[in-house]
């Protein structure tokens, strides 16, 4: 018997858990009631032919709760809905595509508007009952929107639900918590405060909002999403509170006005993108509570700042990142924090940086970073750098001496550097081809230890000018001559101090090389130089 009770009950529990729903109508309308709550789901005449619908309260001494989803979506001829104060959730879709609805008085108990409830109808004015929670993405997307008005509800604002160009008034009261993904795209007011209850403005918020030209944000915003601001052309200023700990990419894309801007003392990072296209915005400084600022090629965060003259960047950054003011060509001052250890490839290359102090902590330098800054008139290595890559200084004319410590020199890296005339040949460095590229170079000291040395060292290219060194002294560490001697290169005197030398210098193109006075252990030469024609004038 036990067993048979246990049974019965289990299959009474089954049967009340998957039991059918009810359904009839009442007027125009139909009903359905699931799981003890009263729902209308639509009407009984044809779509096109409804204009008018009233939701009693009860139905059935049961409460109206919900309009169900889709109820009345595409209802072109509807102009008039009177919903009863006990509704508390109008789904998603239900007036989609009422092009005739031009106002609606939202029930006192509505909790939740779903996704474009009201998409495509023709209201004109919105006012948001203090109990609602929730509003859906695209709930109020309607082209004829003029006035919003939130009666103080701690509401989130969904994706895209207030999106329309013809705005002439807003007031989201002082509960509102968050403004969802393009709620305000197009946004057409020209400034507009958010309420200081609001915590998060989502991505693409206030986007291409084209008239916007000042916003002051919430006292205790949290986060910006990716693009909030981007395309708002007439954006001046922006002052952002230090309650703010993250801000998304391109988050001031294509602000072409904006000229001032505080971030917030608590943020992290600088994501890509955040000033691309800010024309207008001339200096910048990057809070000390940021470690990280992002960039690569096509997108810098100062990416097409094209007036942007001078950055101080906090004491938390440890890299400064590849091409990161490659496209700011008038920038002129920028501060390094002591913090930083390397400079990313082309970095600033292309600027018209006057004066740089790089830290004494900066340990490598990546390729191309300061090639052709032809204005800066005072930059020194500091002797914490062990790595400067290809092409890193070429053309910078105000380098006269390196640091000790430098571990490689890559390609090309102080080609064209006029201003450094003498140079020490270390060992254990590694030197790129054409490091010293160039023709200023009067002095070449070979230091002893060195095993080989590379003519390629020396450029190829600068055929119009010459390389004029008086002597040139290998110590008797040098055991191995690589690379080639081109027209370019003479000098006065070679003397090899090794008698076991070994030469794999390609002499072939060296016409109009004349090198005057050869010294060195008849065995060098005769194994070395002997048949090697017009080249030394006097062994």
């Amino acid at each position: 018997m036990k067993r048979i009770a246990v049974c019965l009950l289990s299959l009474a529990m089954a049967t009340a858990a998957f039991a059918a729903d009810v359904k009839g109508e009442v007027g125009n309308l139909r009903w359905m009631l699931r799981n003890g709550e009263m729902s209308i789901i639509g009407t009984n005449e044809s779509k096109s032919d409804l204009t008018s619908i009233t939701v009693p309260a009860t139905i059935e001494g049961k409460t109206v709760t919900k309009i169900f989803k889709d109820s009345f979506n595409v209802c072109k001829n509807l102009m008039e809905v009177n919903l009863p104060d006990t509704i508390t959730v109008i789904d998603q879709r239900a007036f989609d595509g009422c092009k005739s609805l031009t106002e609606i008085r939202l029930p006192k108990s509505l909790v939740t508007i779903g996704n474009n409830a009201f998409s495509g109808c023709s209201l004109t004015k919105v006012v948001i009952p203090s109990a609602v929670k929730t509003i859906g993405a695209g709930a109020f997307k309607c082209s004829t929107l003029l006035e919003i008005k939130i009666l103080d509800a701690a509401v989130e604002i969904g994706n895209g639900a207030f999106s329309s160009s013809k705005l002439t008034a807003v007031d989201l009261g002082k509960k509102t918590v968050s403004l969802g993904d393009f709620a305000f795209k197009y946004f057409p007011l020209e400034s507009f405060a958010v309420p200081d209850s609001v915590k998060e403005i989502g991505s693409g918020a206030f986007m291409d909002s084209k008239s916007l030209a000042s916003i002051t944000l919430s006292k205790n915003l949290e986060s910006l999403g990716d693009g909030a601001f981007s395309g708002c052309k007439k954006l001046a200023c922006v002052e952002m509170p230090d309650t703010v700990k993250v801000i998304g990419k391109n988050l001031f894309k294509e602000c072409e006005s904006l000229k001032n801007v505080k971030l917030s003392a608590a943020l992290k990072i600088i994501p890509f993108g955040t000033f691309k296209g800010c024309k207008s915005i001339k200096e910048i400084a990057i809070p000390n509570s940021v470690s990280v600022i992002e960039s690569k090629r096509y997108d810098s965060c100062f990416e097409e700042c094209e007036n942007l003259e001078s950055v101080k960047i906090g004491t938390s950054v440890k890299a400064i990142p590849e091409y990161l003011f490659s496209t700011c060509p008038k920038l002129k001052n920028v501060e390094l924090p002591n913090s930083v250890t390397s400079i990313g490839s082309m970095a600033f290359s292309g600027t018209f940086i006057e004066t740089l102090v790089i830290p004494d902590s900066v340990v490598s330098i990546g390729d191309y970073v300061f090639s052709y800054c032809r204005s800066i008139k005072n930059i020194k290595l500091p002797p914490s750098i062990k790595k400067i890559g290809d092409s890193a200084f070429e053309g910078c004319k105000s380098i006269t001496e390196l640091p000790n410590g430098i571990e490689e020199i890559d390609n090309n890296a102080f080609r064209g550097c006029d201003g450094l005339q003498s140079i020490t040949i270390k060992k254990n460095v590694k030197y790129g081809k054409s490091c010293f590229g160039g023709y200023a170079i009067k002095n070449i000291v070979v230091e002893a230890g060195v095993e080989a040395f590379d003519f390629d060292i020396f450029s190829k290219e600068y055929s119009s000018n010459k390389l004029s060194i008086d002597e040139l002294v290998l110590p008797e560490s040098v055991k191995e001559l690589r690379g080639s001697l081109e027209q370019n290169f003479p000098f006065g005197a070679l003397t090899i101090k090794s008698s076991t030398l070994t030469s794999e210098v390609n002499f072939n193109s060296a016409v109009g090389c004349r090198i005057q006075n050869l010294y060195c252990n008849k065995a060098v030469y005769e194994a070395n130089f002997a048949q090697i024609p017009n080249v030394f004038v006097n062994v």
